[in-house]
């Protein structure tokens, strides 16, 4: 987390200086690694970066309590949106905390908010690209466009990603006009951790006619590269850094047998039937490894209280 943090602020550099137009918040959950939770602190306050903290002090939860709160992200999300509706603004981007935005985007992210606004809609769908690897090579000057265009892989319709580094169309992000009638609760908070928060609401944007919605923010919705160009200069993007950015490995490269292997394995693996189920595994699998750590990091605690 603190790694992706860095390389956040580090590069963002165009998002950082257009303070005039754009504010940025960094809302902190509980932490059960308290050398994660200074490293990312320290992080924050070297960069002059706004932030808050949750009202409870996360350090006197139990293991069960820190579980609860940790898989409570749409509480997180709201918590958000009343920090960033304290001061006048038009539109709220409650971002997850390893979403990059690079020069590129933002000007097609405003773009794409002032059109929406004109046509009175008061939800914006950003559509979402994962990094494969080599995160080191995304900084300020990356272009999704480019990233499309000079790419092998792009013409594939079954292969997962759109060139070595990037992925296809995933999960999107949400921008959430201020005028929106249940902005302040926007979020379900009944809906937690690995029970789709986000894409639920994605889902319910099918059949809206919105300009970038349920299509431009839903992986199985117009993944050719067509659509996905249209949307990215519709609607903006966002890129989601790494989950383990110290295990990238930047030297791997796909060579033309690996293509058409997956050609042929992602014409099966890529029904949406199919891999709705395996993300359900994996949501669940992380969900109990989250588990596992806060108890074993409970567990340390005591011992080393002993």
């Amino acid at each position: 987390m603190s790694i992706n943090l860095a390389h956040l602020l580090n590069h963002e550099k165009t998002l950082h200086n257009s303070k005039s137009c754009i504010r940025v918040h960094w809302l902190l959950p509980c932490f059960h690694d308290s050398s994660e939770k200074n490293r990312i602190l320290r992080i924050l306050k070297n960069f002059g970066q706004d932030y808050r903290q949750p009202a409870s002090n996360c350090n006197f939860l139990n293991a069960s309590q820190q579980y609860s709160e940790v898989i409570q992200v749409n509480r997180i999300r709201n918590k958000a949106i009343e920090i960033a509706l304290e001061e006048p603004t038009s539109w709220i981007l409650p971002l997850d905390g390893n979403i990059f935005l690079p020069r590129d985007t933002l000007s097609k992210i405003i773009s794409g908010l002032i059109i929406d606004h004109s046509r009175g809609h008061q939800i914006h769908v950003l559509p979402l690209f994962r990094v494969i690897k080599c995160q080191k090579n995304f900084d300020d000057s990356f272009k999704i466009l480019e990233e499309i265009e000079s790419s092998i892989l792009s013409d594939l319709p079954d292969f997962p990603a759109l060139s070595e580094t990037v992925s296809k169309k995933q999960e999107g992000q949400l921008a959430i006009s201020s005028k929106h009638p249940n902005i302040s609760r926007f979020f379900s908070e009944d809906l937690v951790y690995s029970k789709q928060p986000k894409l639920s609401i994605i889902k319910n944007l099918q059949g809206a006619n919105l300009t970038c919605g349920y299509e431009a923010g839903y992986e199985f919705a117009a993944r050719d590269t067509k659509s996905v160009k249209r949307f990215v200069n519709t609607c903006g993007y966002v890129i989601r850094l790494s989950y383990w950015p110290e295990k990238d490995n930047c030297s791997k490269v796909f060579d033309e047998e690996t293509v058409k292997q997956y050609r042929k394995i992602y014409q099966f693996r890529n029904r949406p039937e199919l891999d709705s189920y395996l993300r359900y595994i994996l949501r669940n699998k992380s969900m109990e490894t989250m588990n596992k750590t806060i108890h074993s990091s409970t567990k340390r605690g005591s011992r080393n209280l002993q």
